[in-house]
């Protein structure tokens, strides 16, 4: 068993999911607690922080290098990885 592939496979099924009871009881079982607004923001905050245009830019430059390498993977050949 790919435990990365069934990781997605979890994750793209929990992505589609619209029922709060169903999240409540995922985030019970994960022991997951409710943090409120101002906890995450405490805890996570500074990995929240919005990017200066000029990381932007260089993001954007490497992956349209990495795009002109071959370095992709096409959505349709993704989902056919994560549906075995």
């Amino acid at each position: 068993m790919d435990i990365q592939l069934e990781k997605i496979k979890i994750i793209q099924k929990l992505a589609e999911v619209d029922d709060e009871q169903i999240i409540k009881s995922i985030k019970k079982l994960l022991n997951i607690s409710d943090d409120t607004d101002a906890e995450f923001i405490k805890k996570y905050g500074s990995h929240l922080m919005p990017m200066s245009d000029d990381e932007l830019k260089r993001k954007a430059l490497e992956a349209e290098r990495d795009y002109r390498a071959g370095k992709f993977v096409d959505i349709a050949s993704y989902f056919g990885l994560v549906e075995k």
